[in-house]
């Protein structure tokens, strides 16, 4: 038996009216206007060669290269912002980002976001824990444009996502070697060099190589480098007279500060101020000081971690795309995609309220997280020497390590033929296999002065029994984490679809159907808790659970069916108006037992197999799909975030001077969020008290801190950028 969740159908009727003005000494460029109606999108579209804007009968964003430096994202999910209807919360920085979508729920990640390069999907589930698709790409001067299309004919082709998908398009050679070369300072300490060169090969064929590298200190500077590192694109494209041959590659390595919550004063219901001694414009808890550490719950004896390396990206990319035109009304389109690499976060997580280091040794119970020692008996220390105050503010944070090492590769093959005039039908085939293999260690709380560029403590004290119990480590550890796991999952996509273009005089009609089948299956090891040093004198590993050598596994099987159909008119060249409904299925585990409610779990112990079963709530089932491989759902707590500048193009060299907005505060009737403790450009905390990520989830929560949102300061960095366009030969 088959369970299946239908989303409603979804009808969305547009007009597109345009009105186009030119300077008269600025000469229309049109090979560069691509953001235009007459501009071709090729996403969302069945057969080769696309249609134009004005025609296609769905919700499609277009930006060029010039556009897109116009839009100055501070990163690849805040260029989602030019989109209607979308809403990316980038705050924590460069990665991690939660991008919500008008129409479709909320509460974190981006589930129905796909990121594409050259039409492939990057990988084969748009979400998972620790990960979403925009943190492995990034934007630079290799880009030509990107295409970002609002539901319609995205359920059918290539990945199948219901809600948005943005794809990205390289910059090729041409016949006319041509290129720039851009420089960026910044007063954060950010240094940026970006580069692009295009050439011809020889006959038919073209080369290309680009990209950039960057290091900057961060708005809220950590004591090391915030932002570091840099990718290189190259692409080799053969043209024929029937079809056209594109190769790329792409190795991205950088390390991104994931910038989490500082503590901010709230007096009622709207009064809002600094923490003492707490910049709301720079502060940040990073420091030197807990830079590096080694973290003694991980998964197999432990680790080293440093913050510097953030939440970055290590990953390679090879694709290649092949358009032909066969002849009498027969083409094909094949576009092929293989990456893999390391996504990795270190970063500091919400931990307990903050307090004095009195009330934290003494009076605060332990449900609150307190120490609860006895009277007078604790000694407290900075790591490096000095006693600490009683009267100095302190907090706890998780010091979080993820380690995630994914692998994807995935091909989309389509046939099509012109039936006859003005119509064609494409068969297609999408076919996605993808691997990810975790190590985490959550919830290591660190001792710490609450401060910007903090200072762990240590703290011992003296039991009934006269003996000396280290309450935390050398580091300043409270505990060796509560979640240290070890995850493995693969899954296969396989997709046919059929889809049907039809021209009648002004009207362009298309309808499309899918059929797809997912197979995954993810393994996490069970966990028991351990006394690591065997003293019970050392608080903090007393009892850290870690694995025990058996798995909880879930094994996931199930197909279904998509559709869309769409109708466009056009008017005028200048006009036109749109159509369209379609429906996405969201799978749910297939029952295997009356009493047993999609899904089984199992434990291997050795050789026995233990199983056991277990009820799955039916609104945790509709997601499964996109959290299938990640099933520790922790909470999100990225907060501000300073961003690179962008680089506007110039016919001659160019120097400017900017300022650069960090935070963007949501206008009257801007997409609500929902579902985050996270409002725009601040994290909003009580007095003396950090609201738990949990308790900020609460939809009552939002809704009253919601209009706080407006007082939120903006905060600015001063950029400088001078780029030196070229073309034809360079000597």
């Amino acid at each position: 038996m088959i369970s299946k969740k239908f989303l409603p159908a979804a009808l969305a009727v547009a007009v597109i009216p345009t009105v186009q003005a030119q300077n008269a000494d600025q000469p229309a460029i049109r090979d560069t206007d691509e953001s235009g109606l007459e501009t071709i999108v090729v996403t969302g579209v069945a057969a080769a060669g696309g249609v134009k804007k004005l025609e296609a009968s769905y919700n499609i964003v277009t930006a060029n290269e010039a556009e897109i430096r116009r839009a100055n994202p501070k990163s690849t999910a805040d260029l989602l912002k030019i989109s209607p209807g979308m809403w990316p919360e980038s705050s924590g920085g460069q990665t991690g980002a939660n991008i919500e979508i008008a129409g479709f729920p909320g509460g974190g990640d981006a589930p129905y976001y796909t990121t594409q390069l050259m039409g492939s999907p990057l990988y084969g589930m748009p979400t998972l824990s620790f990960f979403e698709t925009s943190s492995i790409f990034r934007l630079d001067d290799t880009i030509r444009s990107t295409e970002i299309l609002q539901g319609g004919p995205s359920v059918v082709f290539a990945g199948g996502q219901m809600g948005a998908t943005s794809n990205f398009l390289l910059k090729t050679g041409k016949e006319t070697p041509e290129g720039s070369v851009g420089l960026t300072y910044g007063d954060e300490n950010l240094m940026r060099a970006d580069a692009f060169y295009g050439f011809p090969i020889g006959e038919s064929w073209f080369g290309s190589i680009g990209g950039f590298w960057r290091t900057s200190d961060g708005v809220r500077d950590p004591e090391f480098a915030a932002d570091e590192g840099g990718q290189i694109t190259a692409t080799l494209k053969h043209e024929a007279d029937s079809g056209q041959f594109t190769l790329y590659a792409r190795y991205l390595d950088d390390k991104n500060q994931f910038i989490t919550p500082i503590p901010v004063i709230q007096r009622g219901t709207s009064d809002f101020s600094e923490y003492p001694g707490f910049d709301a414009q720079t502060g940040t808890y990073y420091s030197k000081d807990i830079q590096k550490v080694f973290l003694g719950g991980y998964p197999n004896g432990g680790t080293n971690a440093d913050l510097a390396n953030g939440r970055g990206a290590q990953m390679f990319f090879v694709g290649a795309n092949y358009d032909q035109d066969l002849g009498n009304g027969w083409s094909i389109v094949d576009k092929f995609l293989v990456n893999g690499g390391d996504v990795d976060t270190n970063a500091l997580f919400s931990g307990p309220n903050p307090a004095t280091l009195e009330d934290e040794l003494y009076n605060i119970p332990t449900n609150l997280n307190g120490f609860e020692l006895p009277p007078g008996s604790a000694t407290a220390t900075f790591v490096g020497g000095g006693a600490v105050a009683p009267d100095q503010d302190v907090i706890q944070q998780g010091w979080w390590f993820i380690h995630k090492e994914l692998q994807n590769i995935n091909n989309d093959f389509r046939l099509s033929k012109e039936i006859f005039d003005g119509n064609t039908l494409t068969a297609g085939v999408y076919l996605a296999y993808y691997e990810m293999d975790d190590e985490w260690s959550l919830g290591s709380l660190m001792f710490m002065a609450n401060e910007p560029n903090t200072r762990p403590i240590t703290v011992s004290y003296v039991n009934g029994a006269a003996q000396t119990v280290q309450f935390t480590d050398a580091q300043g550890f409270v505990n060796y984490g509560g979640f240290n796991i070890t995850e493995k999952g693969h899954a296969f996509n396989q997709a046919v679809y059929l889809s049907d273009s039809w021209r009648l005089d002004k009207w362009l009609v298309d309808a499309s159907v899918r059929w797809e089948k997912q197979q995954a299956s993810n393994r996490v090891c069970n966990l028991s808790n351990v006394n690591q040093d065997g003293d019970p004198l050392t608080n903090y590993d007393n009892a850290v659970p870690v694995c025990n050598g058996t798995f909880a596994i879930t094994d996931y099987d199930e197909d279904f069916t998509s559709w869309t159909v769409g109708a466009n008119y056009s008017f005028t060249d200048h006009m036109s108006a749109y159509g369209r409904v379609n429906r996405r299925t969201l799978p749910r585990l297939r029952q295997r037992h009356p009493r047993q409610h999609h899904g089984q779990h199992r434990s291997h112990a050795g050789g026995e197999e233990l199983r056991s079963r277990i009820q799955v709530p039916e609104r945790a089932a509709v997601r499964r799909r996109q959290r299938l491989l990640a099933r520790f759902h922790r909470p999100r707590v990225p907060a501000d975030h300073g961003g690179r500048s962008a680089h506007r193009p110039a016919p001659v060299l160019r120097l400017r001077v900017e300022g650069r907005e960090l935070h963007r505060r949501p206008d009257a009737g801007q997409f609500p969020f929902r579902g985050r403790g996270q409002l725009p450009g601040r994290r909003i905390h009580g007095l003396r008290r950090l609201l738990p990520v949990h308790q900020c989830r609460h939809r009552q929560w939002l809704r009253t801190h919601r209009r706080r949102a407006a007082a939120a300061p903006a905060q600015a960095a001063l950029h400088a950028h001078a780029q030196l366009p070229f073309r034809g030969t360079v000597g």
